[in-house]
């Protein structure tokens, strides 16, 4: 059996804008089918607008190794959101 899920660490508005890189895009996956990943570049005005209508959290462990430390959940999919070198402690 595998072991329980870390319970999410919810992120402000704020602390999610400070972990982004800086630029104008911003690499973003959607995990909207379970084993099927997306990702493409989104510019920052999409990216603070995501996080902004809904509840940024902290991702997991590979998520965050990969560079994408922001997890939002929209309409029943999740999104992984890049995060700036060291953000929430980090290296990559």
């Amino acid at each position: 059996m595998p072991a329980p899920a870390d319970p999410p660490e919810p992120l402000t508005y704020e602390q999610a804008v400070a972990a982004l890189p800086d630029g104008d895009d911003i690499h973003v996956v959607l995990n909207g089918t379970p084993g099927i990943l997306i990702g493409a570049d989104w510019r920052r005005d999409q990216v603070l607008a995501l996080l902004r209508e809904n509840r940024p959290e902290r991702s997991g462990p590979l998520a965050s190794a990969s560079g994408h430390g922001i997890a939002v959940m929209r309409n029943g999919d999740r999104y992984f959101v890049q995060t700036r070198t060291g953000a929430f402690g980090i290296d990559r």
